[in-house]
């Protein structure tokens, strides 16, 4: 028996990312994926000044501000730098 895969099945991610970080002319936008990721949006942005809320639009400035607090709460982003994987989280015994 013959396995077929469909092209969407090889470029299906390995695991769900809570935010894409996408180049947008001289800026960029952060876009939450996940219930997750978009709580974490409501929490440290507000609506003012985001007429796509929840997808917000971030200054070059910032990024690196924002993807170490992401990736510091235990959420993972792409970007067009790099891939932050979600952090595992500590289990006590």
């Amino acid at each position: 028996m013959k396995l077929r895969l469909k092209k969407s099945d090889l470029l299906a991610p390995l695991f769900e990312l809570d935010f894409r970080l996408e180049k947008y002319g001289s800026m960029y936008r952060l876009r939450p994926q996940t219930g997750a990721a978009r709580k974490w949006v409501k929490e440290h942005f507000g609506r003012h000044n985001q007429p796509k809320f929840p997808i917000i639009v971030v200054e070059p400035r910032d990024c690196e501000a924002i993807t170490e607090g992401i990736s510091a709460d235990g959420l993972s982003l792409m970007s067009p730098f790099t891939i932050l994987r979600r952090k595992a989280k500590a289990t006590r015994h």
